[in-house]
C-alpha cells in the first residue's frame, strides 16, 4: 500500500455505517468453517471449532463489533437462573477406555452426571454408537451402558473358564 492509501483510510470518519456488526464476523466465520471442511486441505476440528463459535456469536448479530465485549459481560436473565440452580458439576475420569467395571458402576450409579458425559462413557469405552445414545432418555442411555457392561462381564467368565479348561487338557 502506498503512503498516501493509508493516510486516506485512516482519515476516513467513523460512522455507525461503517461500524462491523457481529453478523459480518459470523458470516466470515461461516465462510472459512466451510473452507476448513475439505478432507485432504481443510482442518476439520478447527471447522468445527469455528461453526461452535459461530452459534454462539450469531444471537448477537444486529451488535456492533465494539460493543461486543460489553454486550457479553452483561449477565442476561437465563444465565442468572442456569447459575443459581446449577448443582457442582461432576467430571467423568481423564481415560475412559481403560475404565475398571468398578468405576462404571459407579458412575452409572450416579445421578450428577448428565445424559452427554453418561453417552460419552458409552461411546468411548464401549463403542456404542454416540447418536444412539443421544435418542435415547438418560436412564435408558445407562441402561445400555449396563447392558454393555454385563456382557463384557460374561465374556470375562467365558474367557477365564476356557483358560482354566486349556490348562487342564495341556497338564
Amino acid at each position: 500500500m502506498r503512503n498516501n492509501d493509508s493516510k486516506r483510510i485512516q482519515s476516513l470518519p467513523y460512522t455507525e455505517e461503517c461500524q462491523v456488526l457481529v453478523t459480518d464476523i459470523v458470516g466470515y466465520l461461516s465462510g472459512l468453517a466451510k473452507l476448513h471442511e475439505a478432507e485432504k486441505t481443510g482442518n476439520i476440528r478447527l471447522s468445527v471449532g469455528l461453526r461452535q463459535l459461530v452459534e454462539v456469536l450469531r444471537p448477537y448479530a444486529n451488535v456492533p463489533v465494539s460493543e461486543l465485549s460489553e454486550v457479553l459481560k452483561q449477565p442476561t436473565l437465563q444465565t442468572k437462573t442456569k447459575h443459581a440452580n446449577r448443582q457442582p458439576k461432576v467430571t467423568l475420569p481423564f481415560c475412559l477406555e481403560n475404565l475398571g467395571q468398578r468405576e462404571i458402576e459407579g458412575i452409572l450409579g450416579n445421578d450428577s452426571y448428565t445424559k452427554d458425559q453418561i453417552a460419552e462413557l458409552g461411546v468411548k469405552r464401549f463403542g456404542i454408537s454416540r447418536s444412539k445414545l443421544s435418542r435415547l432418555r438418560k436412564r435408558d442411555a445407562q441402561e445400555s451402558i449396563r447392558a454393555a457392561l454385563e456382557n463384557e462381564k460374561a465374556l470375562d467368565v467365558i474367557s477365564r473358564e476356557a483358560r482354566i479348561s486349556g490348562r487342564a487338557r495341556s497338564a
